[in-house]
């Protein structure tokens, strides 16, 4: 691509979508290390009890994640390239802040290849490209019955 000076754009629902399934793991992972610590400071703690304390200690995690998610997400609502960079840096300067979990998901993947979710953003991309890399997906989940999207995934049907 590199080669051919295409502009790639990463879709943005799948960023979403990665972060959120990255989040589910570190939140039942979370639940787990929760119980063992209960049970090893409590062992007759009830089923009931250690239910209610791994709820409220997971809810507490959760909504911490979830502020600083929005915070990243907000980069999407940015009207141009150069407020979308700026707030990218901004993300860097406080992404010591953030929950371990979206640490490193914005140290390992995001940063190195941020540029290729905002290049709609650009001014000589602006309504050339989508958030979305791929129409036809868009199309393809919006309007298809979900019989017929079945039909077109089997690889016999291609």
């Amino acid at each position: 691509m590199k080669k051919l000076e295409f502009k790639h754009q990463h879709c943005t629902y799948h960023l979403r979508l990665a972060v959120n399934e990255r989040i589910k793991k570190y939140l039942k992972q979370k639940d787990l290390e929760i119980r063992i610590n209960q049970i090893k400071e409590n062992e007759k703690i009830t089923k009931s009890k250690l239910d209610e304390i791994v709820e409220n200690e997971i809810d507490k995690i959760k909504s911490e994640i979830n502020i600083y998610k929005q915070l990243i997400f907000e980069l999407f609502n940015q009207q141009t390239y150069n407020k979308a960079t700026n707030y990218i840096n901004l993300l860097r300067q406080e992404y010591i802040n953030f929950p371990e979990i979206l640490q490193k998901f914005l140290k390992n993947d995001f940063f190195p290849e941020y540029k290729k979710y905002i290049w709609f953003l650009k001014k000589e991309f602006k309504g050339k490209l989508t958030r979305t890399d791929n129409d036809s997906e868009k199309y393809f989940h919006a309007t298809l019955p979900k019989a017929e999207k079945k039909i077109q995934n089997r690889t016999r049907s291609i």
